[in-house]
C-alpha cells in the first residue's frame, strides 16, 4: 500500500478522497469530521492534535511497523505472497497460511498431482518397508 496512507491507517483514522474515483487530494478524517490534506497531516503542519502517540493497530488492519499491532497480534504477510501486512493472532495467522496454501494447491492442478505422487510413494516405501 501507498505508505502515504501509513499515519492516518495506522492510527484508525478514515481516508477520504476528492471524488469517487480516489483522485485528486487524499484527506484523513477524524472521528470529530474535521479532515486534513494526507501530506499535510503526514508532515505535522496539519491534525497535530489528532497525532498521539499511543496507538495500536487492530486485528486485520493493515500495518507497516511490525511493533504497531495490538498486544496479542503480529505483523504477518504469508510466504509467497505480496502486499500488506496485516495484524493477526496466532490463529488469524494459521488459518490465513492453511487458506492461501489451500488455494494454492487448488489453482494449481500440476501440483496436486505432484502431491499425491508424493505421498503415494511415501505410503508404498512404508508398506514395503514394514514386511
Amino acid at each position: 500500500m501507498n505508505p502515504d496512507l501509513k499515519e492516518c491507517r495506522q492510527r484508525g483514522y478514515e481516508i477520504t478522497y476528492d471524488n469517487i474515483y480516489r483522485t485528486g487530494t487524499a484527506y484523513c478524517e477524524f472521528p470529530d469530521g474535521n479532515r486534513c490534506p494526507l501530506r499535510d497531516f503526514n508532515d505535522g503542519t496539519c491534525g497535530a492534535e489528532y497525532m498521539i502517540e499511543d496507538y495500536c493497530v487492530k486485528e486485520g488492519e493493515p500495518v507497516w511497523d511490525s511493533d504497531k499491532c495490538c498486544k496479542g497480534l503480529w505483523a504477518y504477510l504469508p510466504p509467497l505472497m505480496t502486499g500488506q501486512a496485516r495484524c493477526l493472532s496466532k490463529p488469524g495467522i494459521i488459518s490465513t497460511t492453511l487458506l492461501m496454501l489451500y488455494y494454492l494447491i487448488i489453482a494449481n492442478p500440476l501440483l496436486s498431482i505432484a502431491i499425491v505422487l508424493i505421498m503415494g510413494y511415501i505410503i508404498f516405501r512404508l508398506i514395503k518397508r514394514t514386511k
